[in-house]
């Protein structure tokens, strides 16, 4: 298949890069401020600390490489196959430990040789223990592997004439050392510039910058010394008055990311059996481009350490993808798109593949879902009806397709149903469903509405297509998209058949839910590369209960597309985000954009070591994104608690992904009802407000049990409608341990209703708060009121003391019209929640 040409035409809105000034940095500032600092006339000689400056292991921790030895070992026969790898990596913890306290114990400094530790392998012969500490100078030589930074920091002193020595806190000897070193940087050392802790018996800390001043013969002013370690190579040499130069790694700076990581690994039970990754290395190479690194913002920390990695390698999965599938065009969907496109062809510019191999398409669910209406079918009804979190009643669908007259007695229901919220799981929604699909005049409306959705997308499509080349004869396309269930995938690739496009699409998701396999049962192709159709599903479940936050991320600032134009331009509608909701995302998308460009470097390197599949390996970044949305720190969660989130999809419903509704519901629900609420960020919004029940959460949301005592306690809860008797139905609500609950009353009301709580058990109650939210079934959105003491001040609950003895009663009044509960646009039915919060006293 022809290849793609360049862009012919990118339109200003097909671009994020203008919006978020973005401008790239043209050097490292760690690499600017060494030489700066070796340009200084006074600096003779340059030292470099060697792990973790020079050389760089793939692992979490040094010890965490000693299963992989292990395995070799096992392989060389070596160890006996009763010893696993990672008993072995146990072990050799152990003997190190040992050896150190050998030392000491005989009044001498703790630093050992890797003899000497072999040495405590008493049960193997001395021709064994000379064998294994070989095999681990060769092994250490195979997985460590030189800094780009720092090496070329090396080259840089080296052609400035500056003596060099290497510096190190090790067990390892002087041959040892520079064995590992050999071939790796691009200027080489000799034997004799590499000073080991384990020759002299001394550490950085307690005396070996005195035996580097007598082997370079200089006054410390005249040294430069590099290093990772703040108290060892920045600090103690400093003291002596060496010019030190601190090259942190993001741990150092940022020790919440990798803390809460690894927590995320326990908890969603991924392994974590001394694993390799390269996520430590790039993002430190992320954080050497800062100037201040301790002052970067929350949205500047998620968007260079976490979203900027994930997206790279996700999109560097995606480009493998197409090239093993067979090259086609690859369509980035819906406003995600604009910056996702940006960042395949950031990577694939930065690996050598061609230039543009992805375009911007921005599609629309307003658009394409009421387009895919072919047949009307109750399953295309209820695909369309059940696609969103905000419920259609039939009389606002009735609206949607320009229907003018709607009579109930035409749909064989009373007058009160065509404003029924058609709810999923609802079983008077299939009923009502199946009398829509009755309805021939509703049919005829429909399908010649979802006509004209066709005929003004087919527009955009053909616009779209021709500017980026694409032609009628490609039959194969990619759809790239965050993801979830691949629904909207595969309603485009119908619509794109019915504009004239005989395409078969093939989806490339960042994640995909369990939800995919029942549209993969209706012919779905897609896979997702974090997760996979709801795998590794424990993972899974936790780490990607709020899809909003990458969704926010990506999205752009200019609405959702309502519809296109004449010329298919997409026409947005209003940008529901805040100005410091913009700011946040602004930063956050530039962040990521340090880590997307390093992504060649990193390639590149992961390339020459052998690496290249571990650099796409999802498990660190399935890490790096549910520590995230599962473990937020105090700053992340109030800043992306803030974050609006639009529906779209017909809808003008707009939430955030926190709200004072949802942070007062988890501070009296139990961790069932808080799981099986419509909260968007739920483990965060529980441990803020009860820490002690989030594990119990976290356990739930992950399918398994967790016994937290809850006990029932018997109400009476009644409805009264204006002029109506109150209907009482007795029940039992659930206190959890802490002594709180909710009392959760719901229906469908007009005008003026009243909802009523007793307490027929025998303690007293304190209702703390009360909840109320309703659909405007008119805009399709959600409203959401909190009360909050004192009641009597409030008109829904005027004269109600909040104490409940036993027997008392509280009353929430909706009071019509005054109250929004009324829709005064159609004069339709709402359904209507009231929740009182209370607690035990």
């Amino acid at each position: 298949m022809d290849q793609l040409p360049l862009h012919r035409s990118v339109k200003d809105y097909e671009t994020l890069v203008g919006i978020d000034s973005y401008q790239d940095e043209a050097e490292s500032h760690f690499l600017s401020t060494f030489k700066a600092l070796c340009d200084q006339p006074g600096i003779k000689a340059v030292t470099f600390d060697c792990f973790d400056t020079i050389l760089w292991r793939p692992f979490r921790q040094p010890s965490d490489s000693f299963a992989k030895l292990g395995e070799t070992l096992l392989s060389l026969g070596l160890l006996h196959d009763t010893i696993s790898p990672d008993a072995f990596r146990r072990g050799r913890i152990l003997a190190e430990r040992r050896a150190r306290e050998r030392r000491e114990q005989a009044g001498l400094f703790h630093e050992v040789t890797l003899a000497e530790i072999y040495a405590e392998y008493t049960g193997f012969s001395a021709e064994t223990r000379a064998a294994l500490a070989r095999e681990e100078v060769r092994h250490e030589a195979s997985l460590t592997f030189v800094d780009p930074l720092v090496d070329q920091a090396l080259t840089y002193a080296r052609q400035a004439g500056k003596t060099i020595r290497v510096l190190s806190n090790t067990y390892l000897c002087p041959d040892e050392l520079h064995a590992l070193l050999r071939g790796k940087t691009a200027v080489p050392f000799a034997e004799e510039e590499v000073l080991c802790s384990s020759t002299f018996r001394l550490d950085k800390e307690n005396g070996l910058f005195g035996h580097l001043l007598k082997d370079l013969n200089c006054l410390p002013e005249q040294i430069l010394h590099v290093g990772d370690n703040q108290w060892g190579d920045v600090d103690v040499p400093r003291r002596l008055g060496v010019t030190t130069l601190h090259y942190p790694k993001v741990s150092d700076v940022h020790a919440n990311i990798e803390d809460r990581e690894r927590q995320f690994t326990l908890v969603a039970g991924q392994p974590d059996d001394g694993r390799m990754s390269l996520l430590a290395q790039w993002r430190r190479m992320v954080l050497a481009s800062y100037v201040q690194p301790k002052s970067m913002s929350a949205s500047e920390i998620i968007g260079a350490y976490v979203v900027g990695p994930t997206l790279a390698a996700f999109a560097d999965w995606a480009l493998r993808e197409v090239e093993h599938n067979g090259e086609g065009p690859i369509l980035c969907l819906t406003r995600e798109g604009l910056f996702l496109s940006e960042a395949i062809n950031t990577v694939a510019a930065a690996t050598g593949r061609r230039e543009t191999i992805s375009l911007p398409f921005l599609s629309s669910r307003s658009i394409v879902f009421p387009a895919a209406f072919f047949d009307y079918s109750q399953e295309e009804i209820r695909t369309f009806i059940l696609s969103r979190r905000t419920p259609f009643t039939i009389r606002s669908f009735c609206t949607m397709v320009k229907l003018e007259t709607v009579d109930a007695d035409e749909f064989g229901i009373e007058g009160v149903m065509l404003d029924y919220p058609l709810l999923h799981g609802a079983m008077m929604t299939q009923t009502l469903i199946a009398c829509m699909q009755r309805h021939q005049g509703l049919k005829a409306a429909t399908l010649a509405y979802a006509q004209a959705q066709r005929d003004i997308f087919k527009v955009f499509v053909n616009d779209v297509f021709a500017r980026y080349g694409v032609q009628p004869g490609h039959k194969t396309l990619y759809a790239v998209d965050v993801g979830w269930t691949g629904k909207s995938q595969r309603l485009l690739e119908k619509v794109l058949r019915a504009c004239g496009y005989d395409v078969t699409l093939h989806g490339l998701y960042l994640a995909s839910d369990a939800g995919c396999i029942e549209e993969q049962l209706a012919g779905l192709r897609a896979k997702g590369w974090l997760y996979n159709a709801g795998q590794p599903q424990r993972s899974e479940l936790l780490g990607l209960h709020c899809k909003e936050i990458i969704e926010q991320v990506c999205s752009s600032e200019l609405g959702a597309v309502k519809t296109y134009s004449a010329d298919g331009d997409p026409v947005f509608g209003e940008d529901t985000k805040t100005l410091q909701q913009r700011i946040d995302l602004r930063r956050l998308r530039n962040a990521a954009r340090r880590a997307i460009a390093l992504y060649g470097q990193v390639s590149q390197q992961a390339r020459d070591n052998g690496l290249a599949e571990l650099l796409i390996d999802p498990v660190d970044y399935r890490d790096a994104y549910g520590g995230l949305v599962a473990f937020p720190t105090f700053d992340e969660l109030t800043m992306i608690g803030r974050w609006s989130h639009d529906e779209n999809n017909l809808s003008r419903n707009v939430e955030g992904l926190s709200s004072p509704y949802w942070e007062t519901f988890a501070r009296y629900a139990t961790v069932q009802q808080f799981l099986e609420s419509r909260s968007y960020w739920k483990v965060p919004e529980l441990r803020r407000s009860r820490p002690a029940l989030a594990d119990s959460l976290v356990i739930r949301m992950m399918g398994g049990r967790h016994t937290q005592q809850e006990y029932s306690y018997p109400v009476r809860l009644g409805v009264m409608a204006e002029g109506e008797p109150a209907e009482f139905v007795d029940r039992q609500i659930f206190f959890s341990a802490d002594g709180c609950a909710i009392v959760p009353n719901a229906r469908i009301c007009l005008l003026t209703s009243s909802f009523i709580f007793e307490n027929t058990g025998n303690d007293m109650l304190r209702v703390e708060a009360v909840l109320i939210s309703y659909y405007n079934t008119a805009t399709r959105a959600r409203i959401e009121k909190v009360i909050m003491p004192l009641f009597m001040d409030k008109p829904e609950t005027a004269h109600m003391p909040s104490d409940l003895p036993p027997g008392g009663s509280f009353v929430v009044r909706a009071e019509g019209k005054q109250s929004a509960i009324y829709d005064s646009l159609f004069g339709m039915l709402s359904p209507v929640s009231v929740i009182c919060c209370v607690r035990k006293i």
